[in-house]
């Protein structure tokens, strides 16, 4: 009862509403995208796929009931239409889970949501530390010698201890580590 009193019903109505684009991975897609930019069902399959024009046609439809996306304007008929009106949406807003809503989610919900996210991240952080630590090689090989650090990343802030490396704080999942040797 005392967590229904500290989470107000403003974080129950967003994860409502967030619901509706996290069911389906194409509704993601579509908010997304067209929060860059304004586009049509047609336009959106042209371009991204997702399946037949139904199927776009009627995920378009459920966000803009549910406020998701907003009607632009209208063309048609005419040109490669063959006589239909063409509807041009843009999102509202993009799809993000504030605090009190990500508070909402069952524990396990949010487990499997932050390792899903880890795993979507990891492999492009550690190709990008990587590349940039290619060029600060001569400034962490002593480091690496001293300490047997497996990552050459050095962190240049303020307040950073130098004597360690990003490998020794960061535990990073065994199936996700570069291969060691050599």
């Amino acid at each position: 009862m005392a967590a229904r009193l500290a989470i107000g019903t403003n974080a129950r109505e967003r994860l409502r509403r967030l619901a509706v684009v996290f069911a389906v991975e194409l509704r993601m897609k579509i908010v997304v995208e067209l929060y860059m930019r304004v586009m049509s069902a047609p336009q959106f399959n042209r371009e991204f796929g997702g399946g037949s024009p139904t199927r776009i046609n009627q995920n378009f439809s459920r966000l803009a009931d549910k406020g998701w996306l907003k009607l632009i304007h209208r063309e048609g008929p005419g040109g490669d239409r063959r006589g239909g009106i063409e509807l041009f949406y843009r999102a509202t807003e993009l799809p993000f889970m504030d605090a009190e809503s990500w508070a909402l989610l069952p524990y396990s919900v949010r487990v499997t949501s932050s390792w899903n996210m880890f795993t979507q991240i990891a492999p492009r952080l550690r190709g990008d530390l990587e590349v940039s630590s290619k060029d600060a090689r001569t400034v962490c090989e002593p480091l690496r010698g001293a300490r047997g650090c497996t990552s050459p990343f050095v962190p240049q802030w303020r307040g950073f201890d130098p004597g360690g490396c990003l490998s020794d704080r960061v535990p990073i999942p065994w199936h996700l580590a570069a291969p060691s040797g050599g």
